[in-house]
């Protein structure tokens, strides 16, 4: 279903069964300049939570570097780049930035999905834990009625 505006009066249109835009089997899907390598592939029976992280560091490259990962002219071209390129270290783009925060981003972004975090708790649980990134866990408050 489409809406268009002619005229400025509104119409909606039903789409015919070859103008729908299902996903097929063997397509892709999401958005090449955050996909993991294995998301990149169509490998998704091997699409865990870890290529969700690999997409949250993507996402961290991007705000740290003002680039993408993988810099490339077309979108096959960045598809390829992220089936057979590992990520550059961040380090080499933003040096000055936090070394645990490097850390972080790295991990994420690791090629072989086996060097990646586990899960967001796993990143939460290192961040606290070693105090890496001066997160304290927040002291339990119990009300006072005086």
């Amino acid at each position: 279903m489409d809406i268009e505006s002619k005229d400025r009066i509104a119409r909606i249109r039903e789409y015919s069964a070859q103008h729908t835009s299902n996903t097929r089997s063997g397509s892709t899907m999401g958005t090449p300049a955050y996909m993991a390598p294995e998301q990149a592939r169509a490998r998704w029976d091997e699409v865990d939570a870890r290529t969700d992280l690999w997409a949250v560091g993507a996402t961290m490259f991007k705000l740290l570097t003002g680039r993408v990962v993988h810099m490339a002219e077309t979108v096959n071209e960045q598809l390829l780049a992220a089936m057979t390129q590992p990520a550059p270290p961040i380090a080499t783009l933003v040096p000055t930035a936090p070394i645990p925060v490097l850390q972080i981003v790295d991990k994420a972004l690791a090629f072989n999905k086996e060097d990646r975090w586990n899960n967001a708790r796993s990143i939460l649980t290192w961040s606290m834990g070693s105090r890496n990134l001066g997160f304290r866990k927040p002291k339990r408050r119990t009300a006072s009625f005086n």
